[in-house]
């Protein structure tokens, strides 16, 4: 099993909008690693900051449960700009969404300091990213410890 981080940006999509009102079931877009997400798959979904200056981090977690293929898009009105229409997606089961701190989001600036070398915040021009073990096993920590008690 595989775990990934998925990434969206507010300034093309309404994600925020699209996770709370359009879940538990979701449909992401794959344009890396088509060959290698599977079925079971554990995916951290990542808010970029965007324009708005939004608090960036992991605001999601979910679990893969279809294989990559081609997919008419779900919700073609929160893309802003124009939806990209039939693409490569996977779906997502959404099993907990925590879109600010007092949610429990896990901030960019905390995984800044902790995992430096984390491909997201190195290259944020990606849709689909690939932890390696370690990391997957350290955020998966962090996500239990940003639980709100």
């Amino acid at each position: 099993m595989t775990t990934w981080i998925f990434q969206g940006n507010p300034d093309i999509f309404d994600i925020d909008t699209y996770l709370r009102e359009y879940g538990p079931i979701i449909r992401w877009t794959v344009r890396q690693h088509a060959n290698e997400i599977k079925v079971n798959d554990i995916v951290f979904l990542w808010r970029a900051q965007g324009r708005e200056n939004l608090e960036s981090g992991i605001i999601a977690k979910g679990v893969i449960i279809s294989r990559p293929c081609e997919m008419d898009d779900d919700v073609p009105h929160l893309w802003r700009g124009g939806s990209p229409g039939r693409e490569l997606r996977v779906i997502i089961e959404l099993l907990e969404i925590r879109l600010t701190r007092r949610d429990g989001m896990i901030p960019r600036e905390y995984l800044l300091e902790e995992l430096p070398k984390l491909k997201i915040l190195r290259q944020p021009n990606q849709t689909n990213y690939k932890l390696p073990p370690e990391y997957a096993c350290f955020i998966s920590i962090l996500w239990e410890k940003f639980r709100p008690r």
